[in-house]
C-alpha cells in the first residue's frame, strides 16, 4: 500500500515538475534530481516484471542515480543561494568536497562486488551541507519576497534534508543487517518506503507553491 502511495506521489511530481519545467517556472536541476528517482524506480519495476535479475546492472543503475543526484542538488542550490558571502562558501565547499569525492574513488572496486559505501556517505552528507547551507541563506535575506510556506525551495530543501539524513541510517544499518537479521533489515526497508513517500509529499508541496503563481 505505501510502496503504491510513493509510487503515484512520485510519478505525480514528475509530470507537475515537467508542466512547469516547459513553462519555464522550475529550475531543471530540480526537474533532473526528480527524474533520477523515475528512472531508478521504472527501471525497478520493469526488472521485477521481466524478471531481470543482473546484480552489476543494479550497481550501475545506484551509481548513475547517486551522480546524478549529486550534480542536480548542487547546481539546484548553486543557483538558489543569494547572499554573496554564503554563495562564496558554497563555492569554495563544493570544490573541497569534489576532491574529497575523488579521494573516496581511489579504493573503488571496479569489479562492482558490492557498493561503495564511503561514494553513498560522502553523497548523503554533501545533500545535508549544502540544504542547511541554503536555510542560512534563507535567514540572512535582506528582503523576504514571499511566506516562508509559499517558498517551493524551502519544501523540497526539507525533503531533501530529511531523506539524505535518513539515508544515511539506512545504509549503515543496510550491511549490517543484510548478514545478520533479514526479517529487521525487511522492516526498516518498508520503513524507508515511507520516508520516501513523505519526501515527494514535500517536494510535490513545493511544486504546488510554483504551480499557484501566476
Amino acid at each position: 500500500m505505501i510502496k503504491n502511495l510513493y509510487l503515484v506521489s512520485l510519478y505525480s511530481c514528475f509530470l507537475i515538475s515537467l508542466f512547469l519545467l516547459i513553462k519555464k517556472k522550475i529550475n531543471a536541476s530540480l526537474f533532473t534530481f526528480i527524474l533520477a528517482g523515475v528512472l531508478c524506480e521504472s527501471y525497478y519495476l520493469l526488472s521485477k516484471f521481466f524478471g531481470i535479475k543482473h546484480y552489476n546492472s543494479h550497481l550501475y543503475l545506484l551509481y548513475f542515480y547517486t551522480v546524478l543526484v549529486y550534480f542536480s542538488l548542487t547546481n539546484f542550490y548553486y543557483q538558489s543561494i543569494e547572499n554573496i558571502r554564503i554563495a562564496h562558501y558554497f563555492k569554495t565547499y563544493n570544490v573541497v568536497f569534489f576532491i574529497a569525492l575523488i579521494l573516496s574513488l581511489v579504493n573503488f572496486d571496479y569489479s562492482l562486488r558490492e557498493y561503495n559505501m564511503s561514494f553513498v556517505y560522502l553523497a548523503m552528507v554533501h545533500n545535508i551541507i549544502i540544504t542547511l547551507m541554503y536555510f542560512i541563506d534563507l535567514v540572512y535575506r535582506d528582503k523576504v519576497q514571499e511566506k516562508i510556506s509559499a517558498n517551493f525551495s524551502f519544501w523540497v530543501s526539507i525533503a531533501i534534508l530529511l531523506w539524505s539524513t535518513l539515508n544515511i541510517f539506512r545504509f549503515i544499518c543496510l550491511k549490517y543487517f543484510d548478514k545478520h537479521d533479514n526479517d529487521f533489515l525487511l522492516i526498516i526497508l518498508n520503513g524507508f518506503t515511507f520516508i520516501n513517500l513523505t519526501t515527494y509529499i514535500l517536494i510535490f508541496k513545493g511544486l504546488t507553491c510554483l504551480w499557484s503563481k501566476k
